[in-house]
């Protein structure tokens, strides 16, 4: 559900969001209609009041799930091991911990634009994304990082 959605379902009007959110009505109405981009600050906030998942607010900084062939591509090219993929959910909640994508990145000393990227938590940055969101690396890399009890998955090799 998107903003105007939401609006539209709970009878609201630009200039009633707007005094919910503390902006002018102006900006909620340029907002509605893709004029201009809401602040990752203000998708926060905006998310918290009304229940609206942030990466339908804004994803082009939340939304995992879209296409980063470049990234990949290059991904493949600096490696031969290919990982699993971490499941969205992961990936969403290591941001909802963080509070966002750049505060995530902050935390990990990397552009905002790398944390977006990530299909999955590259071996280097395991460890320090279990400190920085208390996630485990188990759920983080099970592929690296296998539960107790369980032995490590086979790795498959790229194949030229």
């Amino acid at each position: 559900m998107g903003l105007a959605t939401y609006m539209a379902e709970n009878g609201l009007n630009d200039a009633q969001l707007a005094l919910m959110v503390g902006v002018s009505a102006e900006a909620v109405r340029l907002w509605r209609h893709g004029k201009r981009s809401i602040s990752a600050k203000r998708a926060v906030e905006i998310s918290a009041l009304t229940g609206i998942p942030r990466y339908q607010l804004r994803p082009d900084l939340w939304d995992m799930r879209a296409p980063r062939a470049v990234s990949r591509a290059k991904h493949a090219a600096a490696s031969s091991v290919i990982a699993p993929p971490v499941t969205d959910s992961i990936i969403e909640e290591m941001i909802t911990i963080a509070g966002d994508v750049a505060a995530l990145a902050g935390l990990l000393g990397v552009k905002a634009s790398v944390v977006s990227s990530w299909r999955s938590v590259p071996a280097s940055r395991v460890l320090a994304v279990e400190a920085a969101t208390g996630i485990p690396r188990t759920r983080l890399r099970p592929d690296l990082y296998p539960p107790e009890g369980k032995t490590r998955p086979q790795t498959y090799r790229r194949v030229a």
